[in-house]
């Protein structure tokens, strides 16, 4: 959407972005991420802190640690405010001067209460430099540690592996975007400038929901890409379950079965994925154009 904007300095930080990491190989950028967050991440022994709340090194990064009663009553609370709103339009829409109205804070506010709720008794990470027997080691780093459950622990190799994926399914998805919102009639967004629309309110109420009809198919496949492209986890060290069987393989020797333990497990992801974005289309193309 930023890339369609008539802001020449947004737009053209958009296309040099999709430019860039749609025509990086994966496999490289992987490990491009890994190399330079193994480079720029701080010691273990000079572990740095945000407001001691998140420590981040090179052995990994220790968020808080949510509870488990705050995680849910935030979905219920989400959960709520979304039902409430549905049944509110439904009611409204049989009234006959019935008029739209949108509020575009509500969510932003929801979620900030939500990551409220679940940060606000979080367990802090708690860093510890002595020994069972309270014999202080400060200048042994090998003995330090974070006390177990005290915090949210995040690994370099997964982080890396996230922010690779994302950037570059990021930029693809972006191309479906565009295309999608670009293949619209302009006689839909004169319309819609006609009746007193925000450029929000177009976008959210005129483009994208028919834009959707065409961009669905494409993301379904892009999503399983992502599913499948995980696999390439191996080369940041990640142990996700290509690299567990990959390993599993040298040791036992047992090729067929592991592989088709392999194969049965993205055919899985791949067919629930598929199921869901295929349920989305068929609610989405429910109204006929």
């Amino acid at each position: 959407v930023t890339r369609l904007s008539s802001n020449k300095l947004a737009s053209t930080l958009a296309t040099v972005y999709v430019e860039v990491f749609r025509n990086l190989p994966l496999a490289v950028l992987l490990f491009l991420v890994a190399l330079q967050l193994g480079e720029s991440l701080p010691l273990f022994t000079d572990e740095a802190n945000i407001s001691e709340l998140i420590y981040y090194s090179n052995q990994g990064i220790y968020i808080p640690n949510p509870e488990t009663n705050m995680l849910i009553l935030s979905i219920l609370l989400i959960l709520g405010v979304w039902s409430w709103n549905k049944y509110k339009d439904y009611n409204a829409q049989k009234d006959p001067d019935y008029q739209y109205s949108d509020n575009p804070l509500l969510w932003p506010l929801v979620l900030i209460l939500c990551l409220f709720l679940i940060f606000s008794n979080a367990s802090h990470p708690d860093y510890v430099k002595d020994d069972p027997l309270n014999r202080i080691f400060l200048n042994i780093p090998g003995s330090w540690d974070v006390i177990e459950g005290s915090g949210f622990e995040i690994t370099p190799e997964f982080l890396a592996m996230i922010i690779g994926l994302t950037l570059f399914t990021a930029s693809v998805v972006a191309e479906i975007v565009r295309g999608s919102i670009q293949s619209l009639p302009r006689g839909q967004i004169e319309a819609s400038i006609s009746l007193g629309l925000s450029s929000y309110q177009r976008l959210r109420l005129v483009i994208l929901p028919q834009a959707l009809r065409s961009m669905i198919p494409l993301l379904n496949s892009q999503y399983m890409n992502v599913w499948k492209n995980s696999s390439l986890a191996i080369i940041v060290a990640y142990s996700d379950i290509f690299y567990v069987i990959f390993v599993m393989m040298n040791n036992l020797g047992k090729l067929i079965p592991l592989f088709l333990l392999l194969l049965v497990t993205y055919q899985a992801g791949s067919l629930l994925i598929s199921g869901i974005m295929n349920y989305y289309n068929s609610r989405v193309t429910k109204v006929k154009i």
